[in-house]
């Protein structure tokens, strides 16, 4: 679902900056901007979209050693799109806003020329 969640914001005019655990040749083919991980995502992104398939998925993106718990920041918008039965604790406390978090794709807006 995240392949096509970021054909759909590229369409729309977005710059989308990706990660998957896998190729983003497909995605990189649509216009995609490849990151090195998530948490390159985290570090250049306000706003981020996840989709993985599983809970562990989840928990290796935000907490992995490369995971975006590593450049988490106050303010950023992080969602998980999958439907997961539990949620993935970020180890951060009362001090953040933040619900759930995420991998894969991550939009922000492009300048229109």
């Amino acid at each position: 679902i995240g392949l096509p969640i970021s054909e759909n914001l590229m369409k729309s005019g977005y710059r989308v900056l990706g990660y998957r655990r896998s190729s983003l040749a497909d995605f990189e083919k649509l216009g995609g901007v490849a990151a090195k991980s998530p948490a390159d995502i985290g570090a250049q992104c306000d706003v981020i979209l996840s989709c993985v398939p599983t809970v562990e998925a989840v928990n290796e993106v935000v907490n992995g050693p490369n995971g975006l718990i590593h450049s988490a920041r106050h303010g950023q918008i992080i969602v998980e799109l999958g439907s997961h039965q539990k949620c993935v604790d970020m180890g951060l406390g009362d001090t953040h806003d933040v619900a759930v978090l995420v991998d894969v794709v991550n939009s922000m807006p492009r300048k229109k020329n």
